[in-house]
């Protein structure tokens, strides 16, 4: 049995190739010939050629972001999200054997044979939380969201920290190059949830909504992006399936799609939704700046809560989400309380296993040394190895750690004009030494909170 496989996420970082190291691993001890290709934040590696793809028996796609799959028309698809791939990577290549081979016989029927693996009782079956799929559903409706997410965030990298460095020493090309990273933001943000929803005849249409947005009305931001990237998406997706007779069925995809599509959602930007989503953004932003401490607290902890809830899953990705839409609108607060917040799974589970050994297995141990660096990039990641023996209470210590910080972030009133990067853009925060103790305190709250529920639990056996 040969198989490819393919795994993307939102960031490119972590996810990415934690997923293709765990499908490589299963697909060793199961005795299966795999190639896996990796869409992350540095490009494509390991690209599958025409003749991989021609000669494997299925395909495992293992994305959280929308990737082109007119490359794999006529084989057999085992689509997850990405997170399925890291928890129980086994199942989904036995499930893409069964339907192969469901495929070359056909007295078995592929959705019989589906349906079979996963009722078969294997060893590799889920048997805890942690080991069912992360989102599902809910993955699959924020894909537009999380396509866009992973294109537009080096813009915003780029746009805040040039722009803060402009406000600090008064450079001239830092502010040009700010300035351009800030309007190119919406349209590529734009385009690629455009995409996400109609493939690429939708970029073009996404795209240029997204331009008319940046022009016309600048302060609708991602918000406005969001809408207008939907909007050309379903447009292009619409007239995609219209079919025209002989030679100019060629033209739709290069002439009639893109252009239909584009004055749609270009004209509905400008004329239509645009200065209303404008002031919808205008309004969001304007109440965070007069909000009382104790409703910034509030906010901070319910960031800090959902960017624990899931690891990267999408409660993670929604109020990751809303930091950026924030942060393209001007306001830097609630970036802060994410990035702090967003590092405390790794760093507490990193120093719970520190302070417990005894409560951890050798794997968890192992994995503890591993999450400290995962913790200072802003890697929820490196808790996913402490899920599967008590998922509901390491879940439950990470959301306590994690609003711990993202309130105290709010509550310092912190801001951060850089969407990624942990330590390594600390000096970019309004005060590094107050962001410090936000993360070391909800990294200390969630340890102990942890280590007291394990000692719980060991009583109770």
């Amino acid at each position: 049995m040969k198989l490819v496989a393919v795994t993307a996420c939102p960031t490119g970082i972590a996810h990415t190739y934690m997923a293709a190291e765990k499908l490589r691993m299963a697909a060793e001890e199961l005795g299966v010939e795999l190639k896996v290709e990796t869409r992350g934040s540095a490009g494509i590696a390991d690209e599958l050629t025409e003749e991989d793809i021609r000669l494997a028996d299925a395909v495992i796609l293992a994305v959280s972001v929308s990737v082109d799959k007119s490359r794999f028309a006529g084989k057999i698809v085992v689509e997850a999200p990405i997170a399925e791939a890291i928890r129980r990577p086994a199942v989904l290549i036995r499930q893409a054997e069964a339907m192969a081979r469901a495929n070359q016989d056909s007295a078995v029927p592929q959705d019989e044979a589906a349906a079979e693996l996963s009722n078969s009782g294997r060893d590799d079956a889920p048997k805890t939380e942690a080991d069912q799929p992360a989102g599902g559903g809910a993955s699959e409706w924020l894909k537009p969201v999380m396509t866009g997410m992973s294109y537009v965030i080096p813009f915003l990298m780029i746009g805040g920290i040039f722009t803060f460095l402009h406000a600090r020493w008064n450079i001239p090309v830092f502010e040009a190059i700010g300035d351009a990273a800030w309007t190119l933001a919406v349209p590529v943000f734009t385009g690629f949830v455009a995409y996400s929803v109609a493939d690429r005849p939708g970029i073009a249409a996404g795209a240029t909504a997204g331009l008319v947005l940046a022009l016309k009305h600048p302060g609708a931001g991602l918000l406005g992006g969001l809408a207008g990237g939907l909007l050309a998406g379903y447009a292009a997706k619409a007239l995609k399936a219209v079919k025209l007779p002989g030679q100019l069925s060629g033209l739709m995809p290069v002439f009639f799609v893109p252009l239909i599509s584009s004055l749609a959602a270009g004209y509905a930007m400008l004329a239509v939704l645009g200065a209303p989503l404008a002031k919808a953004q205008d309004v969001i932003s304007s109440g965070m700046q007069g909000m009382p401490l104790a409703a910034r607290l509030a906010l901070g902890m319910l960031i800090g809560a959902m960017l624990a809830y899931d690891l990267g899953g999408p409660v993670n990705k929604i109020a990751y989400f809303f930091g950026l839409m924030m942060m393209a609108g001007g306001v830097f607060e609630p970036q802060a309380a994410s990035m702090a917040a967003g590092m405390v799974p790794s760093l507490a589970v990193a120093l719970a296993a520190l302070a417990a050994p005894q409560k951890y297995s050798d794997k968890e141990r192992k994995a503890g040394k591993s999450a400290w660096l995962y913790g200072i990039s802003y890697v929820a990641e490196g808790a996913l190895p402490f899920l599967s023996r008590d998922p509901k209470k390491v879940k439950a210590a990470l959301v306590i750690g994690g609003a711990t910080a993202g309130g105290l972030s709010m509550a310092f009133g912190l801001t951060l004009p850089a969407p990624h990067g942990g330590l390594f853009v600390l000096p970019f925060v309004s005060s590094p030494p107050l962001f410090l103790a936000a993360v070391a305190a909800g990294m200390l709250a969630g340890a102990v909170t942890l280590n007291l529920l394990k000692r719980e639990a060991a009583r109770s056996r």
